[in-house]
């Protein structure tokens, strides 16, 4: 069967192998197991204050911000650490 989503809670529930594709072209091919292993050390969660989230989201690919009582709830995907990730305004 072939689905075709961008809804990470539907691939979760049913997928056994995922492909990845980009611009047309498969990038990727894998159990879920396998690809999230690959992603371990590239996706960072972090909460940041409002004020700073633009400067982020400017400067690395944010997958998912929610914003929330205490800031802004954001994902980054990027081979950099946490840290430099992290890093605001100075």
């Amino acid at each position: 069967m072939i689905l075709s989503t961008h809804i990470v809670s539907d691939v979760e529930s049913i997928a056994t192998h995922i492909a990845v594709m980009r611009e047309g072209a498969i990038v990727a091919s894998a159990t879920p197991e396998e690809l999230l292993r690959g992603a371990d050390g590239n996706v960072w969660e972090m909460v940041i204050a409002s004020e700073d989230f633009e400067h982020l989201r400017h400067n690395n690919r944010v997958s998912s911000a929610v914003r929330k009582s205490d800031g802004v709830h954001v994902r980054v995907v990027s081979s950099g650490s946490s840290r430099s990730v992290g890093e605001t305004r100075g």
